[in-house]
């Protein structure tokens, strides 16, 4: 059964150059599971993004998750532990590749609530270029 959900996202950033960012959001967002996958698909107004549509795919079974966002900034990310993945982002006709490498993913999802952690590093043209700290979580409207 579809239905919206509260979502909280804080996406914490450390640059190698000692500079830190954090990234929060609020959000609703619809909420299903087809097929044991969980799904969380939201609009994402963090700056610069314009409420692009952003999905989540979670695969719990299997500990990996896709991250798919839409226009006017195209994403793709995937977070599967001790595995590094290529992904893209692009605004406009600007496309930046980059490599995820996910060392640690914790994820406890049910149909009313779910908490998922990733920590991941970023590698641009190879070369580490941060380390994140991605924290979702999600729970159905009156679960408190």
């Amino acid at each position: 059964m579809k239905e919206m959900v509260n979502i909280n996202i804080v996406n914490k950033q450390k640059l190698d150059f000692e500079q830190s960012d954090v990234i929060k959001s609020n959000n609703e967002a619809l909420f299903y599971k087809k097929n044991d996958i969980y799904y969380l698909i939201y609009n994402d107004h963090s700056e610069g993004i314009d409420g692009a549509k952003t999905t989540l795919k979670i695969d719990e079974e299997n500990n990996r998750i896709l991250l798919l966002r839409a226009e006017p900034a195209k994403m793709k990310q995937v977070f599967c532990k001790g595995e590094r993945k290529k992904g893209y982002y692009q605004v406009d006709e600007r496309r930046l590749d980059f490599e995820v490498k996910t060392n640690k993913i914790k994820v406890e999802v049910n149909d009313d609530e779910g908490k998922i952690k990733i920590n991941y590093i970023t590698f641009l043209m190879g070369e580490k270029t941060a380390e994140n700290s991605l924290e979702i979580n999600y729970s159905r409207k009156g679960v408190d």
